[in-house]
């Protein structure tokens, strides 16, 4: 199951790694001064680090398949 991805999507996996789930808000103001809070809310990342000829990037995928898959594995998506 592909969740998210960064740049290529299939490759060589060169790492593994695990990012926890976070949040970031920001302030908006409108006009002179009326702001308002805005949150962002990103999921848990297991993360699979890709290399494909020059080209690199990262897939989060499930728990399951992050287990299941080796560094050195050809993966696509």
């Amino acid at each position: 199951l592909l969740l998210c991805s960064c740049g290529i999507t299939s490759g060589t996996v060169t790492g593994k790694g695990h990012d926890d789930a976070y949040s970031v808000t920001t302030v908006t103001t409108i006009g002179n001064c009326t702001c308002y809070p805005e949150t962002t809310y990103y999921d848990e990342c297991w993360r699979l680090d890709l290399r494909r000829g020059n080209d690199t990037g990262s897939v989060c995928v499930d728990r399951a398949r992050w287990d299941a898959t080796p560094v050195g594995a050809v993966v696509t998506t």
